[in-house]
This record gives C-alpha cells, sequence and structure tokens, in this order.
C-alpha cells in the first residue's frame, strides 16, 4: 500500500512542508509590534514598554497596539501632538511625529535651495513647509484631497532642548536668539503717483527650529514691502504689491505737483490693489505653496514665462514626479503625432521623442505663467536716496536685517485676455500678462489619455481640484507608503501600454495590493486608515515581507 501511493505520499509531504515553511515566515504578534515600533520611532521599544506587554499578554492585537503608538502622536485642538509627560510632548511621540514628517520630506524631488542663495532663504522660507501638509492631514485626520487642494500654508510647531521657540542654532547665525526679526526695505508697497518709493519696514514670520512638536496654519504676517529692484526700469508691471493701507496718494488730484507724475505711469495699475505676504500660498496645496516654486521654477529672478523659451518646466516635471509618481514620458508616441512639426525652428518640436516630453510640461507650466521670483532690496544703512534724489531715513531702531539675496514669489496681474493655445510656435513678450490657463496631458495608470484643461491653481477649475479626481494621486500615496512600511517598491506607469513587457507574478502581486489601498484612500480619504490596512497586510506579517 506505501508502495503504490508513494507518489501521493511525496506529493503529500511536500505539501505540508511547503505550508510548514509558509507558517514558520509568519512573525509571532509581539515581533510583529516590534517592528511597527522601530519604523515609526526608529527604535526598538522598551522591554518593559506597556503596549508590548499587552501584545505578548494577548490582551491587543499588534495591529492596535500599533495604532495607539500612531495616536499618541496625533494633534490636538492647538497643533500639538497630543501625549505629554507632564507639561511636555512625549519624546516617543515626538519620535513618530518626526518619523513621518521626515517620510513625508522624501516624496519631493528637490529641498535644496542652492549655493546661490544666502542662509537667510531657508530661515525665512521653510523647505519642509510641503511635507507640512501631509503630516497635517495625516495627524489632524483631514482630507488627504485638502493636500492638493487647500489654499492654507502651514507651519511648523517646534521646542528647542529648554522649550523655548527659536533659540536653536539657525543657519544664519544672527537669527539664533530672535524670535521677531525686524526688517527695513528701500522700497515701498507700490511707487506714488510721483514715481518716488518710501521706506518701509516689516516683520515677517520667521520659522521655528527645534524638536517638531506639531503643526499649525501660518500665523499672519503684514504685508512684504514692494519687491523689486531699486530703479524704476526694474519694476514688474504694474506695482501689483500695492497696500490698500497705505496713506500715499492713490489718485492724480492727491498730487500737488503734477511735473510730478511720469509721462508713462499707467492710472489704470493701481485700481485693483492686493497685499503680498511671503509665505501665502497661490493654491492647489504643496504645488501652490511658496517653497514649492522657489525649489522648482528652474528659472532666474523676475523671469517673465513667454510660453516656448521660459517656461517653468521643471515645476512641471517635479509636480508628476512628486504628486503621481510619474517621471517623463508620460504620453505615448501615437499621443504626439499631430503635434511633431519637422520644420520648426523651435528645436524640441520638431521631434517626436522632445515631443512626448514637452507636450506635457509645457502645457502644464502655461498654468502658472503668472507666477515669478523676486528679491527684496534692503539696505543696512541708515538713510537711502529714491531715484529722484530726495533721502529718507530709516526710524527702526537697532540692527536691521538684509534679505537681499532671498526669493519670494510674486504674481503677476492679468492685463491681456487673449486665449490660450497649448502649442505655441513663437515666443510671446506679453504671455505672462494672460490668464494662467494651462493643461494636463497625460496617460494615467490604466493608459485613459488625459488632456484636461484648468485655470490657475485657485478656485474651482485649478488644478488641484482636477488631480484629486485621479485614482493615480492616491495610488502614489499608497505607492509610497507601502514602500516605507515593507521596502517594497511598487513602480507606477502606465500600466496598459502595450510597448512594455507584462509584470512577473509577483510584481503583479504587489501591484494589485497597492492598486488596492490607492482605491480604499480614494474614498475614506484617511492616510490613518491606509497606515492601519498596511499594517494588517498578509505581506507584512511574513519575515523579510515575503521577499527573502
Amino acid at each position: 500500500m506505501m508502495i503504490k501511493i508513494k507518489i501521493k505520499n511525496v506529493t503529500l509531504l511536500i505539501l505540508i512542508f511547503s505550508a510548514s515553511s509558509l507558517a514558520a515566515l509568519e512573525l509571532p504578534p509581539a515581533e510583529l509590534f516590534v517592528r511597527c515600533y522601530s519604523h515609526m520611532t526608529g527604535l526598538r521599544p522598551q522591554r518593559n514598554d506597556a503596549l508590548l506587554a499587552q501584545v505578548k499578554a494577548g490582551t491587543k492585537t499588534y495591529v492596535v497596539a500599533c495604532m495607539e503608538l500612531f495616536a499618541k502622536a496625533k494633534f490636538d485642538s492647538t497643533g500639538v501632538i497630543t501625549a505629554k509627560v507632564g507639561a511636555s510632548p512625549d519624546p516617543i511621540a515626538q519620535r513618530v511625529l518626526q518619523t513621518f514628517s521626515s517620510f513625508h520630506n522624501t516624496w519631493f524631488s528637490n529641498l535644496d535651495y542652492g549655493s546661490k542663495l544666502e542662509c537667510t532663504q531657508f530661515d525665512v522660507i521653510d523647505n519642509q513647509e510641503m511635507s507640512y501638509h501631509i503630516t497635517n492631514a495625516l495627524f489632524r485626520s483631514r482630507p488627504y484631497s485638502e493636500v492638493i487642494t487647500s489654499d492654507q500654508t502651514y507651519a511648523a510647531i517646534r521646542i528647542s532642548p529648554n522649550n523655548v521657540n527659536n533659540t536653536s542654532s539657525r543657519v544664519c547665525p544672527d537669527y539664533a536668539l530672535l524670535s521677531g526679526v525686524k526688517f527695513v526695505s528701500t522700497v515701498n508697497t507700490v511707487p506714488t503717483w510721483d514715481g518716488r518709493f518710501r521706506n518701509a519696514k516689516w516683520t515677517p514670520y520667521i520659522p521655528e527650529v527645534g524638536t517638531l512638536v506639531g503643526i499649525k496654519p501660518m500665523p499672519d504676517e503684514p504685508f512684504v514691502p514692494y519687491l523689486s529692484g531699486v530703479k524704476q526700469d526694474g519694476l514688474p508691471d504694474p506695482y501689483e504689491n500695492y497696500d490698500p493701507t497705505s496713506t500715499y496718494a492713490t489718485t492724480k488730484s492727491e498730487i500737488v505737483d503734477s511735473s510730478l507724475i511720469k509721462a508713462d505711469f499707467n492710472p489704470n495699475s493701481i485700481t485693483t490693489p492686493s497685499s503680498v505676504k511671503i509665505h501665502k500660498s497661490y493654491g492647489s496645496g504643496i504645488i501652490g505653496t511658496v517653497p514649492y516654486f522657489v525649489l522648482n521654477n528652474g528659472r532666474n529672478d523676475s523671469f517673465k514665462a513667454d510660453g516656448v523659451v521660459n517656461v517653468a518646466r521643471r515645476w512641471s516635471k517635479n509636480v508628476l514626479r512628486d504628486v503621481l509618481c510619474r517621471e517623463l514620458p508620460v504620453l505615448r508616441n501615437e499621443d504626439v503625432t499631430a503635434f511633431v512639426q519637422p520644420t520648426s525652428s523651435t528645436p524640441f518640436r520638431a521631434s517626436a521623442s522632445c515631443v512626448r516630453c514637452h507636450n506635457t510640461m509645457d502645457p502644464l507650466a502655461y498654468g502658472i505663467r503668472n507666477l515669478s521670483t523676486t528679491r527684496a532690496h534692503n539696505n543696512y544703512d541708515s538713510s537711502f536716496n529714491d531715484e529722484s534724489g530726495n533721502q529718507y531715513v530709516y526710524d527702526i531702531p537697532g540692527k536691521t536685517y538684509s534679505l537681499h539675496k532671498t526669493l519670494f514669489v510674486r504674481k503677476y496681474p492679468l492685463r491681456d485676455q487673449q486665449a490660450s493655445s497649448f502649442t505655441r510656435l513663437t515666443a510671446d513678450a506679453r504671455f505672462h500678462l494672460q490668464p494662467p490657463d494651462g493643461k494636463l496631458n497625460f496617460r494615467d495608470i490604466y493608459g485613459v489619455l488625459h488632456s484636461q484643461s484648468f485655470s490657475d491653481l485657485q478656485g474651482t477649475a485649478s488644478l488641484g481640484n482636477y488631480l484629486k479626481t485621479l485614482d493615480d494621486y492616491y495610488v502614489c500615496a499608497a505607492k509610497r507608503y507601502y514602500n516605507f512600511f515593507t521596502g517594497i517598491n511598487v513602480p507606477i506607469y502606465d500600466y496598459a501600454d502595450p510597448t512594455l513587457p507584462p509584470p512577473s507574478a509577483d510584481e503583479l502581486k504587489h501591484r494589485n495590493i497597492v492598486l488596492k489601498l490607492g482605491l480604499d484612500l480614494k474614498t475614506s480619504q484617511s492616510l490613518e486608515l491606509m497606515v492601519r490596512d498596511i499594517l494588517s497586510l498578509d505581506v507584512y506579517k511574513l519575515q523579510g515581507f515575503g521577499t527573502k
């Protein structure tokens, strides 16, 4: 009988051995808690850790214990982590918050302002602001769609070792012990009708330094003095940073000496005044923040988009990479055939391989054609002369600080109503004054071709409001969280592209997991629930996550 069933016995033995091997690969609950604890804090739990003891005793599952650890870092009504030791934030909760904030920083392709900018750039414009949007959504239980649609600006709440904000060492030594720095500028909010500059003082919000313990909406701050060069011909059209609270002359009738009115001064230039605050968002969440634009515009100071050569393509490229986890090209050859112009004087219009990228980058960047960078021109001296030779004396006692190398963002006004063309052949010197209409041309993860027009980064027709409708936006976040917790990287691309080789069974398995996590996130809008779902996955329970 044994002989007759030898093959079956062998087969049965093999099956039993395989099942036993799989069972051996699954970690016990206590080790799974240690795993998630290290993921969230970068540390191993102490042997007497209360949550670990409950998992070992079987009174809590490792998932419940892990989510209770996570909840220590959730924000209270003031935006500070909930768990406290006495009156101070709990150190383990701080670790959880910092771990996720650092992880969210890795989502962004560029966090370096570059060596050309002085240290003031880092001390005034926080290059981590984009991650604060994601971290705020995670620990304040906000809809994930807000990360790409909100007009809110966020700032970090930090404490130094002695629990006093803004006392840790900064990049710029002058800022080390200051919580409010006074600045004085050689230019005012708007040239008056006589074209003169006025001195102005302002106190921008200075980001806190030290240990991250929470996130808050950016505190309100006064308008920034007019951001421009010190020569009249260097001013942008039409002096858009006008301060409506100014007592300067606003009509010709208020000018006593009409000879001071410049012949080429346009009265319409101050009919719709607006203040500019240096940290104010330009819309569409993370991609419309000041640091994101400064880091990614890729152009010189005070550039003016012309629609052909001078376009913020780096911003477009990184929006695709940072928000959708996509690398150019994101169009197929057949999508751009009609746009190739072999005789074009613009080289990238003549090549299909170039057009595949430019037909995405350029129309996308058209949506921010009205944004540019500028610098504040400040002065250490006690007085200065305007262009007419009149002297103005600073009235701020003590030391003031110069921001003359610090970049900010300004918005050109709408001056033309010309309809947009997304395949421009020649540069247009007034392109930056036209409506900031853009278009998103790409193939999504299902291979569906999108050619969606949008208007600006703000409003119901904004880019962010379209991106939040795409599965790709949520799948990208799921991919990153899945990689964070398992180390498994799932590529995101046009999965239906017939020219690409089919995925392996293992690749397809992980892809399907990430797709489901992303679609569930789109429905729930909760990053916290996605964290719980990842911790509950079978693959998370396996030694080496099933890859070893």
